[in-house]
């Protein structure tokens, strides 16, 4: 990326802190910005503040459904690109249905997350970083329920 060109901006809704970290870190990766919210009224209140081009919202969240928010959010934003993720296939469904067509299902291939985002980027070199540069998911809970050091978006390890 060209120091001049403003980098893609996502918002990650999962309330799941360790895979929101690592979706954090691939889009870092592959020239993104990303804030994370664990919930939908905090989503809401990023959305108020800053413009997204992507949006990867899990259907299952503390505080609301993931597809009643991704409504709100595309409503608040028409050309956002919304990612559905569930573990449930009946989840996906029903958001296929709501007329979100980009669903991903837990665990999925971070090469699928990328596919997504660089068949609607217009700034696709910006996600030439390799995949086997993020963890993978399966690789990545591994890594938490051991406890191993990970380091977190700032940097800091946790154990």
């Amino acid at each position: 990326m060209l120091p001049s060109e403003v980098p893609m901006r996502a918002l990650i809704v999962d309330d799941d802190a360790g895979m929101s970290g690592l979706y954090r870190r691939c889009f870092s990766l592959w020239g993104w910005d990303a804030d994370e919210s664990r919930r939908g009224s905090s989503a809401r209140g990023f959305f108020s503040s800053r413009r997204y081009d992507a949006v990867l919202c899990d259907m299952d969240l503390p505080d609301g459904d993931g597809i009643v928010l991704a409504q709100v959010l595309r409503k608040l934003q028409p050309s956002v690109l919304v990612i559905i993720t569930a573990c449930d296939p009946r989840n996906l469904a029903r958001a296929w249905r709501a007329g979100f067509t980009r669903c991903l299902r837990k665990p999925f291939d971070l090469a699928e997350l990328k596919s997504l985002l660089t068949a609607d980027s217009a700034k696709t070199e910006a996600l030439d970083a390799p995949i086997d540069s993020c963890y993978s998911q399966r690789d990545e809970r591994d890594r938490l329920l051991t406890k191993s050091p990970l380091c977190t978006p700032t940097g800091n390890a946790i154990t």
